[in-house]
């Protein structure tokens, strides 16, 4: 399988131009950490049984999901541990610069891949001029 290298900005602009999708944050996650094009994430998603289009997934459905699309793409996971509770910010600060880690916060997921966070809370992408505070709940780390 070809593996596909993008960022947020291009994975959020296909999920709304082709897919009408505006609550995606998992699909753009499952896309950036397993190198996935737009389409085959929204469709593992899909099958996978995340709410495509009507916001994210439960807290207690993230694990099983992606350990099991980390098992249908050949990869690997594992928990970091230590993490919870802590803000956004400070995990980024924790986690190393190099690898891929899927973050769930309260309501909502993202991806730190290569030292950057993938995903509109990023100042980068956002606009915004401060750093995020969201409060982590899992990161899980993904590697093949």
């Amino acid at each position: 399988m070809k593996k596909v290298y993008k960022h947020y900005p291009e994975y959020h602009r296909e999920l709304v131009d082709y897919y009408g999708s505006t609550n995606h944050c998992t699909v753009i996650a499952v896309a950036v950490a397993f190198c996935l094009s737009t389409g085959k994430a929204y469709n593992a998603c899909k099958i996978a049984g995340e709410r495509v289009d009507n916001g994210g997934i439960g807290y207690f459905k993230y694990d099983e999901l992606v350990k099991q699309l980390a098992k249908r793409f050949n990869y690997k996971t594992e928990n970091v541990k230590e993490t919870a509770g802590k803000t956004l910010t400070q995990v980024m600060r924790e986690l190393s610069s190099k690898g891929t880690y899927i973050i769930n916060i309260s309501g909502h997921t993202c991806t730190y891949r290569n030292g950057v966070l993938e995903d509109w809370t990023n100042p980068k992408y956002s606009g915004r001029r401060s750093q995020p505070r969201h409060r982590v709940q899992t990161v899980t780390r993904v590697y093949e």
